[in-house]
């Protein structure tokens, strides 16, 4: 297959933002023309966006490419990040979330026989039956994906920036008039902490989030170092 999978691997993740969503919305569609997404599609129609959030958040906040990927940070990205940051515009999407991300490495595992796949999906398979109740979990939230989802209990349209000014309106008038001790929200939105919803035909991410720029500088120095630590072995190896 003409796809270069490691083309990543030892790129900074925060110097290609634009070439990192083509890569992912080029795997994505190889994805969903392949047998184990056209399987996936007979029961899930809208495939992809799953796949498209793991590499996300797996190289930006994790500083990891598919290849590299881990246990530890598709652990952290199922367990911690999908139910922090992800908000879902009905509970019942959270169903369609591992069985996608199993479909897709076996995808990986035939098509580019990735060496950690088989481990990454026995995670997934123990995952699967309690990771409705967590991802739906309101104690999982972060500040935005709560704020997002009172709002959606509320009956306001989050998914647009009307919805949402008109929710932190009455949010904010509502706690004025009953005067409790509740954070009064002044700025836009969009300039606090960032939620994505679903659904979407493919995620696209705020690189301004300083959770982001923290994790992503700080996994950029742990691959310059493995890097160099790699280059004193060669260069030992050529002089003997």
């Amino acid at each position: 297959m003409d796809f270069d999978i490691h083309q990543f691997d030892d790129v900074s993740p925060d110097s290609v933002e634009t070439e990192f969503t083509e890569f992912r919305e080029a795997l994505v569609k190889l994805f969903a023309q392949s047998p184990e997404g056209l399987e996936l599609q007979k029961t899930v129609p809208c495939i992809g966006r799953w796949a498209d959030a793991l590499m996300y958040y797996g190289y930006q906040y994790e500083g990891e490419s598919l290849p590299e990927m881990t246990v530890g940070t598709v652990r952290n990205v199922i367990y911690d990040l999908f139910p922090r940051k992800i908000s879902l515009a009905s509970p019942d999407q959270a169903d369609t979330i591992i069985p996608e991300l199993t479909a897709f490495w076996n995808y990986l595992k035939r098509e580019f026989r990735l060496r950690r796949a088989d481990a990454i999906l026995q995670v997934l398979a123990e995952a699967e039956p309690e990771f409705p109740d967590i991802m739906t979990d309101p104690a999982n939230f972060g500040i935005a994906k709560s704020f997002f989802t009172m709002g959606q209990e509320a009956g306001f349209d989050m998914t647009t920036e009307d919805g949402l000014q008109a929710f932190m309106l009455a949010f904010n008038k509502g706690i004025l008039e009953n005067k409790l001790q509740a954070p009064v929200f002044t700025e836009p939105f969009e300039n606090r902490q960032k939620t994505t919803v679903f659904p979407k035909p493919w995620l696209r991410h705020d690189p301004a989030d300083t959770e982001f720029k923290s994790n992503a500088a700080r996994k950029a120095q742990k691959r310059k170092r493995k890097q160099a630590e790699q280059a004193k072995k060669r260069n030992r190896k050529r002089r003997k």
